[in-house]
């Protein structure tokens, strides 16, 4: 078992519930504990994957401070990379910093 599982999970929809089932099968299968701990981290990645899916293209991950816009202008905000651990998104965001 491995990340085929989840990826077929990804490509069928399937209820976040569901991911959990490999898991537990693995566990009853009476994986030992390195083994468990590759299919639960290729769960959770799957889990990402799913959210980010389910977002649609060009979304983010929810930050007040953050836009996809990079452009500025004079006596504006700058915009830079968000730092912020909820952000760790694929392509990043970007919060604004203002003007000094």
């Amino acid at each position: 078992m491995g990340a085929r599982v989840f990826l077929e999970l990804l490509a069928r929809d399937a209820s976040a519930v569901e991911f959990e089932e490999p898991v537990l099968a693995a566990r009853a299968a009476g994986a030992d504990a390195a083994a468990l701990a590759e299919i639960e981290e290729a769960k959770l990645i799957a889990l990402r994957v799913r959210a980010l899916l389910r977002r649609g293209p060009g979304a983010r991950p929810n930050c007040p401070r953050c836009s996809t816009r990079r452009a500025t202008r004079p006596g504006c905000a700058t915009w830079t990379p968000c730092r912020r651990p909820s952000c760790a998104g694929p392509g990043g965001c970007w919060a604004p910093t203002p003007p000094t």
